[in-house]
């Protein structure tokens, strides 16, 4: 992945100077090498860059928010994912971390908050519906209700792994091992693949406090797009060219110390 993202980021960053998508995609390669205030600093560059209410706005905001979980700045991270849900209120990736972030640190109450906010924006997503699942199985009375949501959304969308995932694992916990099969059996048939792939889902998404080899969070940033960097930033090479993160001359601490702010409500 972090291979991927220095390829991406090298790309648009040769491209040009005012592409939003760069900046996110070097941020998230910076925060993959363990540069977290330089993954801020870039993301503050894109927060700057683009308009209210604009995509790569969320994807930038959404950077932040996971560089400041990586602080431990539980707060401010939830702070500046509301800000972004107020401007992108059908962008399911905000949802996502705000109510993960407090499952896992045990904010039941704000995950409950948050998640009916979302489904209530997205009704028809399944993946608002996936996270009100994790929400019900957090809750001592909820999981008959998660287990029900969770068929549902396997049954309609058998690509959704993640629900997949947390189905069987609901299958395993309570030992019906029988119906875990069967649904994987179906669930192979309805998307043509061997029964050796039916197992091979991802993991629960999570909101890491380090920084992990998988880079979780990267988005799949599309477009061709450049940035020009002073010369000395960039390697020459035969082939390719790669992105040095600690060659920049731009006041990161200035940036940085600004990228911890909320922007202010309009």
């Amino acid at each position: 992945m972090a291979k991927e993202l220095e390829s991406l980021a090298t790309q648009l960053m040769n491209s040009n100077e005012n592409a939003v998508e760069a900046w996110i995609a070097a941020g998230h390669l910076a925060r993959c090498q363990g540069k977290s205030r330089t993954a801020l600093f870039f993301a503050q560059k894109a927060c700057n860059k683009t308009v209210l209410g604009d995509k790569p706005k969320s994807e930038a905001m959404l950077l932040k928010a996971y560089v400041l979980l990586d602080h431990e700045r539980f707060e401010d991270a939830m702070r500046h994912l509301a800000a972004a849900i107020k401007r992108d209120v059908k962008n399911i990736d905000l949802y996502e971390l705000q109510v993960v972030t407090c499952l896992q640190r045990a904010k039941i109450r704000e995950a409950r908050s948050a998640v009916a906010i979302c489904v209530q924006n997205l009704p028809n997503c399944p993946r608002a519906r996936v996270l009100k699942a994790q929400v019900l199985l957090a809750s001592a009375n909820g999981k008959e209700e998660a287990l029900a949501i969770l068929e549902e959304v396997v049954l309609a969308h058998p690509y959704l792994l993640e629900a997949v995932w947390l189905l069987i694992s609901q299958y395993d916990n309570t030992q019906n091992y029988q119906k875990g099969i069967e649904v994987l059996k179906k669930l192979t048939e309805m998307t043509h693949l061997e029964p050796a792939l039916a197992f091979h889902t991802p993991p629960m998404p999570t909101t890491p406090t380090y920084v992990p080899s998988g880079c979780p969070g990267a988005p799949r940033v599309r477009g061709r797009q450049r940035h020009s960097t002073p010369p000395e930033s960039l390697i020459s090479g035969p082939e390719s060219r790669a992105l040095r993160m600690s060659s920049f001359d731009s006041p990161v601490d200035e940036t940085v110390t600004e990228a911890m702010d909320v922007p202010p409500e309009t």
